[in-house]
């Protein structure tokens, strides 16, 4: 028997079909192409992704030695659709850091795009607060609680 055009008695569209030959224009049977190409469309308009974050993760020393580097990574989240911070492995910060990071925090806000802050540390937050930089940083819990 000749399998090029039939499959174990199948007819051949039915063969296409089984073995994943055919191209664009096989359809599964008994679907004809046009609603099988409506049910694409509509499957993949439903299953869009979540958009992922840019994160910055800052440093364990995120002072004026690094705030060159640090600028680099701000300004390319900056033009991300979604960003978040992690500074939970901050062990020092200076006021150059966080002078950096109002600017950013306050570039999203003046383009409605919040800035995600997915942790931060003692010493970090011990920092905003001395340096008053929460409300700019758009973490306001931050300055109401009490030193550790």
């Amino acid at each position: 028997m000749d399998t090029s055009t039939e499959t174990a008695g199948q007819a051949p569209a039915e063969a296409a079909v089984a073995t994943g030959e055919g191209g664009a224009g096989a359809s599964v049977a008994g679907e004809a192409p046009a609603e099988q190409a409506a049910a694409t469309d509509q499957a993949a308009s439903t299953e869009t992704p979540e958009p992922t974050a840019h994160v910055v993760v800052l440093p364990s020393s995120c002072t004026v030695r690094e705030a060159a580097a640090l600028k680099v990574e701000l300004c390319t989240a900056a033009r991300e659709t979604h960003a978040a911070v992690d500074a939970r492995a901050v062990e020092r910060i200076d006021t150059a850091a966080l002078q950096l990071l109002c600017a950013f925090v306050k570039r999203r806000e003046h383009e409605q795009r919040p800035v995600e802050w997915l942790g931060t540390s003692q010493n970090f937050d011990e920092a905003v607060r001395l340096l008053g930089a929460a409300t700019l940083l758009g973490r306001p819990e931050v300055a109401g609680e009490a030193a550790a």
